[in-house]
């Protein structure tokens, strides 16, 4: 009787072992879940923009290249802009259509991928297409220009679609200080509304707005009156006009979105800035060939001076544009110009760009 009253004992011992183990085994679980919700947060985090656009997209290039360091004007073009007096009617109307396609990635963003689930991170591919245009109109004097510039971009990208349309206004004046060299200081204020399409499964970008504002000093020289001296005695020389420029330019750009980017290491959510801060050192050079021709290389710096907060920190921070330029006037009032822009050393983005554009004066 006492050996089966021990064996029973026994048998109870081992069953309430088993739920003991049963029991610690289930707080232990639930501690794990606790401590993987602490650190991968389940709730979903709004990313209501991509990473903030990189700065070939923004309206840098058109300022340095259109307004501070504009493209060399051909014989036939300069003597039919000779100090014009200010009238309502424009003087200038320019149109520039582009082609342009990248490869590369610019920041990251995560998705929710359901209750319980760890988020997933992607890339942000600029793998695409883009297609621009763009007008220009300037009501001109002899040391004044105000105008503005609409433009429209067309993105097809792997991570995503956007439609950008925006407006520019300028002004520009210059100041001589020598037969052949001018001072010019350009500032302008830009807004653009862009149009979102996600093409990452559960991520959403959502349409937002952006307004900007520049400033440029230039040093701008032209040797065409210095070769009037010399065409009497050298006719041909006299023919290849040589000019140029350099230019300090400060961009700001800011949008009205917020955005979170999820630090994987170490489960924290931060906000990332909204504000953008560029400079350019820019220069060009060109020459005319006889009265109808005339070709221009630019090479212009460019650096983001903005201190990003969370996937953009570890992005480069400066890069170079090359372009190549070449204008015809078939017409006295009318201009051909055409090109290719290359970007340089930029290890997140390659660029390559052909454009064309047409100008008239009146």
């Amino acid at each position: 009787m006492n050996l089966r009253m021990l064996r029973h004992f026994l048998n109870g011992g081992v069953i309430v072992v088993r739920l003991l183990f049963i029991v610690l085994f289930m707080l232990w679980s639930q501690g794990q879940a606790d401590a993987q919700i602490i650190i991968v947060p389940i709730e979903e985090v709004k990313f209501e923009a991509p990473a903030l656009p990189p700065p070939l997209w923004r309206t840098n290039l058109l300022v340095m290249k259109e307004l501070a360091l504009p493209a060399m004007q051909t014989f036939s073009e300069k003597a039919t802009t000779a100090a014009p007096k200010f009238s309502l009617m424009p003087s200038t109307v320019r149109t520039v259509l582009s082609y342009e396609h990248v490869s590369g990635d610019f920041g990251r963003t995560t998705s929710n991928e359901g209750e319980g689930q760890q988020r997933k991170e992607h890339e942000i591919e600029f793998d695409g297409d883009v297609v621009s245009i763009y007008s220009k109109i300037a009501w001109n004097t002899h040391r004044i220009s105000v105008g503005t510039m609409i433009f429209y971009d067309s993105l097809g990208l792997d991570s995503f679609d956007m439609h950008r349309v925006g407006i520019m206004f300028f002004g520009k004046h210059q100041w001589p200080i020598s037969q052949s060299l001018d001072i010019g200081l350009t500032a302008n204020g830009n807004y653009a509304r862009n149009i979102m399409d996600s093409r990452i499964d559960n991520v959403d970008f959502q349409d937002f707005n952006t307004f900007g504002g520049n400033i440029s000093i230039s040093l701008e020289f032209d040797t065409q009156e210095i070769y009037r001296a010399i065409a009497i005695s050298e006719p041909k020389i006299s023919r290849l006009y040589f000019a140029g420029g350099l230019s300090l330019s400060y961009q700001f750009q800011k949008d009205d979105v917020e955005r979170e980017s999820f630090i994987f290491s170490s489960g924290e959510v931060v906000q990332e800035v909204d504000d953008q801060h560029l400079l350019m050192l820019g220069a060009n050079f060109g020459m005319r060939m006889g009265s109808r021709f005339a070709m221009s290389i630019y090479g212009i710096w460019n650096y983001d001076a903005t201190e990003y907060k969370g996937s953009l920190r570890d992005t480069d921070d400066n890069y170079l544009d090359v372009i190549l330029e070449g204008s015809w006037s078939p017409l006295p009032e009318g201009k051909v110009n055409f090109g290719y822009k290359r970007i340089l050393f930029y290890q997140e983005i390659d660029s390559n760009q052909i454009f064309v554009g047409i100008s008239w004066r009146f």
